[in-house]
């Protein structure tokens, strides 16, 4: 009989911590978290187009036909339908846009149709309160487009498309089991861009700032600094440009344009916030201190 001593004991112990686990060990139960991922009968699906300079997207869950009879039946005529499965269709447009003709600001909405035998009535939906079929409710429409149907591909699955798209406009068209049906979009891109220029053309009077007072507060080059700012000035006068145009002048010694800069900057910076409250009273100290 082999006696087996504490020490043998502990070092058995060791050998087996160490082995590597059986694969029935290894093979825990899976949780919830670990079912393997299925196929939606829905599956999401999403349409982009650019328009412009704008983009114009639509997220939807896409069902099939199966065999079943869609219009008027899956889908009855005179309801609201979420044009979709799972949940509402959502469109979204990056600028402000027209939907059937009607001025919609941008952003996302919800997306809904009620068919009938000849027509499609897009809506859409701000879908706030969450009420009604499918989150549906009638007070939250911005903008409804009442579209003929017309035969179309006899697809398995519902899909969106962007069709017949311009520089201003797309059609956001429907297809499915031999049916279809577009709501036109339109964008101003003229007037989008316009708007774009303008703001930028607006703070172009910004780099020659930033640089010129960029040198004036690191001991730089006070005659460069003073030419930038007056690039600066001359695309835009802001109280700004003028203050620290004002502190480049007394830098060089050039003390009544300094002041005139000074003034112009007071005159300008008058009930705005931010000369009031941190630059005014300390833009009069300093201008105290010039010689005459």
């Amino acid at each position: 009989m082999i006696r087996q001593t504490p020490s043998l004991l502990l070092a058995a112990a060791l050998v087996l911590t160490s082995l590597p686990l059986t694969a029935a060990a290894q093979t825990a139960a899976p949780t919830v978290g670990q079912l393997p991922t299925l196929p939606q009968p829905s599956p999401a699906a999403e349409a982009m187009q650019g328009v412009g300079i704008s983009t114009v997207s639509v997220t939807y869950s896409s069902p099939a036909q199966n065999e079943r009879v869609i219009w008027g039946e899956l889908v009855p005529y005179g309801e609201v339908w979420r044009a979709g499965a799972n949940a509402a269709t959502r469109l979204e447009v990056s600028h402000d846009f027209t939907f059937g003709g009607t001025a919609v600001p941008a952003g996302s909405y919800s997306l809904f149709i009620i068919p009938t035998e000849s027509t499609f009535t897009f809506i859409l939906n701000t879908d706030s309160s969450g009420s009604g079929a499918y989150g549906y409710n009638e007070a939250e429409n911005v903008a409804t487009f009442a579209a003929p149907t017309s035969a179309g591909p006899d697809r398995e699955r519902m899909v969106f498309l962007f069709t017949d798209t311009t520089a201003d406009s797309t059609s956001l068209t429907l297809e499915w089991a031999g049916v279809t049906a577009s709501a036109p979009i339109g964008v101003d891109t003229a007037a989008i861009v316009r708007a774009g220029i303008d703001t930028n053309l607006g703070a172009a009077w910004r780099p020659h700032f930033s640089s010129a007072r960029y040198l004036l507060e690191s001991g730089g080059d006070l005659t460069q600094a003073a030419a930038w700012m007056t690039t600066s000035l001359a695309i835009q006068e802001t109280w700004s440009n003028h203050w620290f145009m004002a502190r480049i002048q007394a830098g060089l010694g050039n003390y009544d344009v300094a002041r005139e800069h000074a003034a112009r900057a007071g005159e300008l910076g008058t009930g705005n916030s931010t000369w009031e409250t941190w630059y005014k009273a300390d833009a009069e100290a300093e201008a105290a201190t010039w010689p005459n």
